[in-house]
């Protein structure tokens, strides 16, 4: 198949999606608003005209994507995330025309008051259009449907899942100390403060604890003077972001992996796939589709957001119990491998482009 990706270069689930397709032998073309090089994929930077006349926009790039389809040629043309390309590929009426929406785009907007009249429309005209519409989770295809008025039982459930083989078990040097951690950018949404604020509780119990932290991000500096603060500095660590490739290295420093998320925006919870990929129980908070990426009770507890007293009761309930601890990040690993094993995602996708072009017709 000869495959057209509108979505951002730059973001590493496009990355990921395009790898795969591209080592399956199809040939790639992505129209990206960012620069980045991915190996097997031919990047076409963004050229959308952008002039202060009404309408004027959107027949001018309607008139770019034709020019660019004819030459290109695709079979496929799929947009991942609602922004920034406004209504110009849709109007352009090629089928099959798939849009995957990630959260943000949609979680984001839920108060529509927020948004102006012309995103509302621009982006529920291409979710009714589109030929397909697909979701990370069942919450996020409720959520899409919500916005758009549809049928949330016609979004197909396409997870961002893992690659089991990259985030698997790894032998871990013996320690007295565990290690309470989570990788993150660090901002607000994502609830790193009530992590933080819920340690001073748990190392009076515990003093054999130690917190690493990775990310980035404006509240950085927030953040280690609350450390300071609430005096838990000798064992907390800020690790500045690190390379994607490298998150598992950092993972395997982790016994107990903390996902403090306070946004509903939080429409899947890839890091704690990754870190159930790797045996690691997971205490997260219920918000968005963070509950059907963690089983409560089972490989993870789920609390309520904001609540520090909630993640210190949880942290606590599997400091004291090593064997439910491993138990619970076989258990982990099997429910990854079950249900978020990136390869059969993927195909999934897959099996999607080829059913719609078996269906539909092609561009002429």
């Amino acid at each position: 198949m000869r495959i057209c990706f509108l979505s951002d270069a730059r973001y590493i689930h496009t990355q990921r999606w395009i790898e795969y397709f591209a080592k399956k032998g199809h040939e790639i073309h992505i129209i990206s608003n960012g620069q980045a090089k991915i190996n097997g994929a031919t990047i076409h930077q963004l050229n959308i005209l952008k002039l202060k006349i009404p309408y004027f926009n959107t027949i001018k790039n309607i008139i770019w994507f034709k020019g660019f389809i004819r030459r290109i040629r695709p079979d496929i043309i799929h947009m991942h995330y609602l922004e920034p390309f406004g209504l110009a590929p849709i109007l352009c009426d090629f089928k099959p025309f798939i849009v995957s929406t990630w959260g943000s785009d949609i979680l984001g907007f839920l108060n529509e008051s927020v948004e102006s009249f012309r995103q509302q429309f621009s982006k529920k005209f291409i979710l009714k259009k589109a030929t397909i519409v697909t979701s990370t989770t069942k919450f996020l295809a409720k959520a899409t449907a919500k916005y758009a008025n549809l049928d949330w039982r016609k979004i197909e459930i396409v997870p961002f899942g893992v690659d089991i083989n990259q985030f698997s078990p790894q032998s871990k040097i013996k320690s007295k100390r565990i290690t309470i951690g989570m990788i993150k950018h660090l901002l607000p949404k994502y609830g790193v403060e009530y992590l933080i604020k819920a340690i001073p509780q748990v190392y009076n119990q515990y003093k054999n604890i130690k917190v690493l932290i990775v990310g980035s991000g404006y509240q950085r500096d927030y953040l280690i003077e609350l450390v300071k603060k609430l005096k838990i500095e000798n064992i907390v660590t800020f690790q500045e972001e690190v390379p994607y490739s490298q998150v598992p290295t950092y993972l395997s420093q982790i016994d107990i992996f903390v996902m403090p998320s306070i946004s509903e925006s939080e429409s899947f919870g890839v890091a704690a796939i990754e870190a159930q990929a790797m045996e690691i129980p997971v205490v997260a908070s219920r918000v968005g589709g963070v509950s059907e990426a963690v089983w409560d009770g089972e490989t993870g507890i789920l609390i309520e957001p904001k609540n520090p007293q909630a993640i210190a009761d949880a942290l606590m309930v599997l400091l004291q119990n090593e064997e439910r601890r491993l138990e619970m990040g076989k258990k982990g690993r099997e429910f990854v491998i079950q249900s978020y094993d990136w390869n059969k995602n993927a195909g999934k996708m897959e099996s999607l482009y080829k059913a719609l072009l078996n269906k539909k017709e092609r561009y002429k």
